[in-house]
């Protein structure tokens, strides 16, 4: 379980622009790339790709064409994948118009599901499309990511290798390489840095969120991709928890609730109101934890149920009626 430790380490490390791992018993650094950084593998996407088809290797569409002369792929499978995307992004669009926390749960079950298909199918595309001129452009992109990704030194001014000691490198020391830039991706996914926000430590900076130049010191051009993430969530935060009202204590650290919380906030304040008035009624399909995520008091949901219950039995319930609630 992730403490608030580890979130002062994922900030600091945003702040300071790069991550400190160690590799064989020494400290390495290894750069958070900038907007500007990203403009630069794009293009070198774009180089490898020329590259590759100048030496002769088919594009993706090609090998399909091929994989589909020889039986070993379709159309019907390529509009499978179509399909599937479209659905999946409909289903998100779904749950994100529920108002119910458990309909979102239920739906999400649903979610996990088709992305699960989805992955087998492209796994099965991929492994057509291995030998082709992208996948060939998407390998030297990796290797050039990775060789632009670590430094010496946390002035990120001299490269860890030389690009002929790196050209040099066994599968196994590049492995590790690898490893240690999935595990700091890992560290500063989008999950944990709202949660950074949300902790105790981070309401300091708070305030600071509106100006990228106050909060880092600099334009925000010449940000990197996590101090522009944290610095957007920080805004998003301070907002909710400037306008949005009652927002119950146990969402106060929790990322998607609240944002889920801040986004239903006309449609609970609505139905609060009329849960409140006499006569109304519970809200269908509702789960007790539906109405805690509502902000809906305990004590008014079950003084209504109460009062639908007596209503029923003529304006009275006994000993038997209240066991039999409960």
């Amino acid at each position: 379980m992730k403490d608030d430790i580890f979130y002062q380490k994922v900030f600091s490390e945003i702040c300071c622009g790069y991550s400190k791992v160690n590799l064989d018993g020494k400290d390495v650094y290894i750069k958070h790339f900038s907007t500007k950084d990203y403009s630069e593998l794009n293009q070198k996407e774009v180089d490898f790709l020329k590259k590759a088809r100048s030496r002769g290797l088919v594009s993706e569409k090609e090998a399909l064409k091929d994989a589909i002369d020889d039986g070993l792929w379709s159309e019907s499978d390529e509009n499978e994948i179509d399909q599937l995307v479209i659905y999946i992004e409909n289903l998100e669009k779904t749950k994100n118009n529920l108002f119910l926390k458990s309909e979102k749960e239920n739906h999400e079950i649903i979610i996990k599901e088709e992305r699960g298909k989805l992955e087998n199918k492209r796994s099965i595309k991929e492994n057509i499309t291995r030998n082709t001129a992208e996948a060939y452009a998407r390998k030297q992109l990796n290797d050039f990511y990775i060789f632009n990704s670590f430094y010496k030194s946390k002035d990120l001014s001299e490269n860890l290798y030389k690009q002929s000691d790196y050209d040099e490198l066994s599968y196994e020391e590049l492995g590790k390489l690898i490893i240690l830039n999935n595990k700091y991706q890992t560290d500063l996914s989008e999950k944990n840095v709202k949660q950074c926000v949300l902790e105790d430590f981070f309401n300091a900076y708070m305030f600071l969120a509106e100006s990228p130049m106050e909060f880092y010191g600099k334009p925000i051009i010449d940000l990197s991709s996590y101090q522009i993430t944290l610095l957007m969530y920080a805004k998003i935060f301070k907002n909710i928890f400037d306008n949005v009202d009652n927002i119950p204590d146990k969402l106060r650290k929790d990322p998607d609730g609240l944002m889920e919380f801040a986004s239903s906030s006309k449609e609970r304040n609505k139905m609060k109101d009329n849960l409140s008035k006499d006569g109304s009624s519970t809200v269908f399909g509702a789960t007790q934890e539906d109405y805690e995520s509502m902000g809906v008091d305990n004590d008014l949901v079950k003084g209504r149920s109460l009062h639908e219950a007596a209503k029923r039995k003529g304006g009275t319930l006994n000993m038997d009626d209240l066991m039999k609630m409960s």
